[in-house]
């Protein structure tokens, strides 16, 4: 491996990356809505409330791409599809502290389960989940320190996987 790159192949590099963030749908620079204005998490579109401190070069994308098992965020949905290619995730991290199958209707039985998730072990999985929450929560708060408190998820189990329906937070005792 060279210990420096050829300037012809850093220059192909520079223009390939602005030619790839041109195609990325972003909002207008007038625009005064919630940051980012909408997400894809699943296979469900939704509009946000809110504006979250996602980091500067997610935050103006027209839609966020989130994965709804390690939450992470993407700007497109060809990267979305691709991870989930690769994503050894299919529940949220920690532990499985309840479960149980409930009547939905007559006909829809669904198994819920709820994960003690800690914010010490699982620092970026908590981080993302509250970047998720500020979207629809005006006065939330609590992003980036994580690390004393617990989480508890709750979730929707189907063949694919656990997927997230809500959670709440406390501090650690």
């Amino acid at each position: 491996m060279p210990d420096k790159i050829p300037k012809n192949l850093e220059n192909l590099f520079r223009k390939a990356r602005e030619r790839a963030l041109e195609k990325i749908p972003t909002v207008e620079e007038d625009y005064d809505g919630p940051l980012p204005p909408r997400i894809q998490l699943g296979d469900k579109k939704i509009i946000t409330w809110y504006t979250s401190p996602f980091p500067e070069e997610y935050i103006r994308c027209l839609c966020l791409y989130i994965c709804e098992f390690c939450l992470q965020y993407m700007k497109t949905v060809k990267v979305l599809k691709s991870h989930y290619v690769k994503c050894p995730w299919h529940r949220p991290p920690g532990t499985e502290i309840y479960h149980d199958t409930v009547d939905i209707t007559p006909t829809d039985r669904q198994e819920l389960i709820v994960y003690e998730t800690d914010g010490n072990d699982w620092k970026e999985y908590c981080q993302n989940l509250c970047l998720l929450a500020k979207l629809y929560l005006d006065h939330k708060t609590l992003y980036y320190d994580v690390e004393p408190f617990l989480f508890y998820v709750l979730t929707r189990r189907d063949k694919f996987g656990d997927h997230l329906i809500g959670y709440f937070s406390k501090v650690r005792r």
